[in-house]
């Protein structure tokens, strides 16, 4: 990402802030103005049974869209392990170990060649080339998901940690 970018992208996210905070006091001066209506002929023609259900349903309802936040966040944040240099989803995706945005792929140019591929971040555009425990490369990104599979497979509970 850019500078240009990421200086376009905090200016929006700090309109889009400040917008919010208009529409939040522009909603309580209008909850302080409709009070004494609200108050004075709403309430008393309502009966108990309606608000009741009108409670009932606020509660469900925030229990649903408290679930499906959690759903949502768990799918924006995958559960990333950290395998040969850089950071794995399930599905065996390569992250940055930085920042946890998904690396980009550089094959080598040709199969013939003995330069392994790198990987290259879309955030902060670090390079890695991965490499095993002992820190020899893995020349292709097949290898390292064929190791990782086969490591998995013979011992789901031993995962590396990341250097520190």
């Amino acid at each position: 990402m850019s500078t240009r970018d990421k200086i376009k992208e905090a200016a929006v996210s700090h309109i889009v802030e400040k917008s919010l905070v208009l529409v939040a006091i522009l909603v309580g001066l209008a909850w302080v103005a409709l009070k004494p209506f609200i108050v004075q002929r709403i309430l008393p023609a309502l009966s108990k049974e309606l608000l009741a259900g009108l409670l009932a349903a606020t509660i469900i309802l925030v229990l649903v869209a408290s679930a499906y936040i959690f759903y949502l966040r768990k799918k924006l944040y995958p559960k990333l392990k950290y395998h040969f240099g850089v950071l794995w989803d399930e599905a065996q995706n390569p992250f940055c170990p930085k920042d946890k945005m998904p690396l980009q792929i550089k094959k080598a140019n040709n199969p013939y060649e003995k330069f392994p591929d790198d990987f290259v971040c879309i955030g902060c555009e670090r390079r890695f080339t991965l490499t095993d425990e002992n820190g020899f490369a893995i020349f292709t990104v097949n290898d390292a998901k064929q190791k990782m599979f086969s490591a998995q497979r013979h011992d789901p509970s031993r995962t590396p940690s990341p250097p520190q």
